[in-house]
């Protein structure tokens, strides 16, 4: 309507999309693995400390 549809993306811009998903999703399961394993961590070390 007003111009047409923008242009397809470049494969250069394909391929930082993908590094960009990438790093989102492996940035995603670190955290999920941190939030899962903070608790456990913070009981042990305090488990250390009292005896």
């Amino acid at each position: 309507m007003f111009g047409g549809p923008p242009p397809k993306p470049s494969a250069h811009e394909q391929a930082l999309a993908r590094l960009q998903t990438r790093q989102t999703l492996r940035n995603f399961v670190s955290l999920v693995g941190f939030l899962y394993s903070a608790p456990l961590v913070w009981s042990y070390v305090s488990k250390l400390v009292r005896n």
